[in-house]
């Protein structure tokens, strides 16, 4: 099935409740797919001022993604370590039963010199 990701891809922040609408939508797309979430931290609603339209997006997403044997999805979330650290701990707990960081793949920065030798491959 041909998916139109360019409609997809941003969760506008407008309107209380839209968030969760576009979300949903994304997520439903989805299926039969991987999701990748790049720089999932910037969805952190934060711990001091909460971002409601942030907060609405992970909880979107908590109650879509629930690791149920036969669904057809795979979602990635994406980032640095440290703030998807924060991340895990600012957000609802939720997130971070379904998204385990202790069993995250982790990808170590190259070197410059590594750079270098792919480049000249």
């Amino acid at each position: 099935m041909q998916r139109d990701w360019n409609k997809l891809w941003y969760v506008a922040m407008s309107v209380l409740g839209e968030s969760e609408q576009k979300t949903v939508a994304i997520l439903d797309a989805a299926v039969g797919c991987v999701l990748v979430i790049d720089e999932a931290y910037s969805l952190n609603p934060g711990s001091k001022f909460k971002d409601p339209y942030k907060d609405a997006v992970i909880d979107t997403i908590v109650a879509k993604v629930q690791g149920v044997p036969g669904d057809d999805r795979c979602v990635l979330l994406l980032g640095y370590e440290e703030p998807m650290q924060a991340l895990m701990r600012e957000a609802n707990p939720g997130l971070a039963r379904r998204f385990q960081l202790a069993n995250a793949w982790t990808f170590q920065d190259y070197k410059d010199e590594e750079l270098l030798a792919i480049m000249k491959e």
